[in-house]
């Protein structure tokens, strides 16, 4: 377990009282912020943060019960981005708990709830380290502390309630880089008991949100959003809300959904793909909420749309397009444009993983600039030179090493009922099944025909016609993943080889300093 640098009481309100000096406490925070980046020069707690940690510290001084032992041991603006982004602004952790104080200048403009709602939110995440978690927050205006109790509620506690809180002894190691934290996003498609169980949390921005549409007085809304922000969960945890207010709720698919007769019996409300579901049944329910509405075509698109009674919200990103209609249609720009429709937004990454985020976006296109040289460790490529060996190994990782291979979805020819881009595996899902799910292993197999083209592209040369957006499918293949990654390269050593460069692109890139620095 690596180490993590900590600091005590006394070295942050002596920097803090250096006033003027900006340069003492820049240095110091570029020691003690764990998740300093060097590239933008950004700190994830800023001064007047620890200006306001300084007011708690001297409040608890005045107590006269500090011991020197419990002055030590704190770490500053810890953000955790293993497979989720949280950031927890103060931490101590000791052999059998963990405390978490959180700090505010002023209480938030939803008040109490907004705090209660991030404490439990921590609570969630530490609490996958199996320790006792204490978790406060200080807001310096009121000057007063508040606690999460064991019933979830929020209460006001003193300086010696806190301090007691605070054990006689720490540890100075990373416990967070060691916990798998994208075990609390969940795929309700995929995990359906998960949800139902409630083991998943909300950001303070899909509550927001979330609250701004339930009070929405307009019928017609839409929820637009990118990959990894968190819309099917919310969309979902929107249902939840629903039916507590007595609603009759149906959830309808854009896609293709396997499984919901299954998720109808979890969920308690009902689940139907677009083309099972007809305008009359549509009438018999109170909210309508469509989910990936990029993939409706234009008829049922109308036919949702001109529902006038129903409260009906549509999710919507249409960078998931698979086909040139659905791209041309543009449903997004529908709504977007459309004056009756009241927009909502999700600007932040739920899902996030800027190791795995830098291999797909070099992967898919080797001049992209936002990718950065990474230990790519849970990414893999392996190669065979035939189909008959591939398939072997991919019927090996899904049956027994819980992996899902996905590709590209077959095509039927109308005129010869040719498939094309047929499947190297029977086994595979194809994109049109894996869209809005997530998984935590997936293998993507790609054959001689995948070739990076003048753009640095990756690109094909298939022969035959093939109506779905090739680009979009490859992404959202390779984009359904949570933890490990494995490309299977059948027969196309050029294809291995770019991949490999970008699996040691960072220890290449030592190297050639190393060397540069020799001549």
């Amino acid at each position: 377990m690596s180490l993590i640098k900590t600091v005590d009481f006394d070295t942050i309100v002596c920097v803090n009282n250096s006033g003027s000096d900006s340069e003492l406490m820049n240095s110091f925070l570029r020691i003690y912020n764990p998740n300093y980046n060097v590239i933008k020069e950004e700190i994830s707690l800023s001064p007047e943060e620890i200006s306001d940690f300084v007011v708690l510290v001297n409040k608890l001084a005045e107590t006269k019960q500090l011991t020197m032992n419990k002055k030590n041991g704190y770490i500053l603006g810890y953000q955790a981005n293993s497979g989720i982004r949280e950031q927890f602004d103060i931490l101590r952790y000791s052999e059998k708990s963990i405390l978490n104080i959180e700090l505010k200048s002023k209480l938030p403009k939803n008040g109490l709830p907004e705090i209660k709602n991030q404490l439990i939110r921590h609570k969630l995440l530490l609490g996958l380290t199996e320790k006792k978690v204490d978790l406060v927050t200080f807001v310096r205006e009121e000057m007063k502390i508040y606690k999460l109790s064991n019933t979830q509620d929020i209460e006001e506690i003193t300086p010696l309630d806190l301090i007691s809180m605070i054990t006689d002894t720490y540890l100075a190691t990373d416990i967070l880089a060691e916990v798998d934290l994208s075990t609390m996003i969940v795929s309700p498609y995929v995990n359906p008991e998960k949800f139902v169980n409630h083991e998943y949390f909300l950001t303070d921005e899909q509550i927001q949100v979330r609250g701004r549409i339930l009070k929405c007085k307009n019928n017609k809304m839409a929820l637009i959003d990118g990959a990894g922000t968190g819309k099917t969960l919310l969309l979902l945890d929107l249902a939840k809300n629903y039916l507590k207010r007595n609603k009759q709720v149906i959830l309808v698919f854009a896609g293709s959904l396997e499984n919901n007769s299954e998720l109808e019996s979890l969920f308690k409300f009902t689940v139907r793909q677009v083309n099972q579901v007809s305008e009359q049944e549509l009438s018999t329910f109170d909210v309508i909420l469509v989910d990936e509405s990029q993939s409706l075509y234009e008829e049922a698109f109308d036919k949702l749309y001109n529902i006038s009674e129903q409260t009906i919200l549509f999710s919507v990103d249409q960078q998931q397009t698979l086909h040139p209609i659905q791209k041309k249609l543009n449903i997004q720009k529908k709504l977007t444009e459309d004056v009756n429709v009241t927009e909502f937004k999700l600007r932040n990454k739920v899902r996030t993983d800027p190791v795995m985020s830098s291999f797909i976006s070099k992967f898919l296109d080797l001049k992209d600039r936002t990718a950065q040289p990474f230990n790519f460790q849970n990414v893999k490529a392996v190669y065979f030179d035939s189909k008959e060996l591939a398939r072997d190994y991919l019927d090996n990782l899904v049956n027994s090493d819980d992996f899902k291979s996905i590709e590209l979805t077959p095509y039927t020819t109308k005129s010869t009922y040719n498939i094309e881009r047929a499947k190297t595996y029977i086994g595979s899902k194809t994109v049109h099944h894996v869209i809005g799910r997530e998984y935590d292993n997936v293998v993507v197999p790609l054959d001689e025909h995948y070739f990076y083209n003048e753009d640095a592209k990756l690109d094909s040369n298939y022969p035959d016609y093939y109506p779905f957006l090739q680009d979009n499918s490859i992404f959202e293949a390779i984009s359904r993943v949570k933890k490990h990654l494995v490309i299977v390269v059948i027969n196309n050593p050029s294809l291995f080889i770019k991949i490999q460069e970008i699996l040691t692109w960072q220890i290449d890139k030592v190297i050639g300093e190393k060397s540069n620095g020799k001549d």
